[in-house]
């Protein structure tokens, strides 16, 4: 068994959790959310695990760019 897929594993029941946030029914294939709802969740779950990588410059850059990506997707969510 790898010893990563639990770690995948619990992020696709939470992006299957965030899909279903609102409770539509069943008939109703996508709820309604924010535009870049998605895009933050993923940016921050993308900048957390980033904090494991060894090398600092490389960590450093990925969350510099997942930051990035927040700040976007934060902008499409309120406007």
């Amino acid at each position: 068994m790898d010893p990563v897929s639990p770690k995948f594993g619990a992020l696709t029941t939470l992006m299957e959790d965030i899909d279903d946030w609102c409770g539509t029914r069943p008939h109703r294939p996508f709820p309604p959310r924010p535009h870049g709802l998605r895009d933050a969740l993923i940016s921050v779950a993308i900048h957390n695990l980033a904090g494991q990588i060894a090398d600092a410059k490389v960590r450093e850059q990925i969350q510099t760019l997942a930051s990035a990506v927040y700040t976007a997707s934060g902008k499409g969510i309120a406007g």
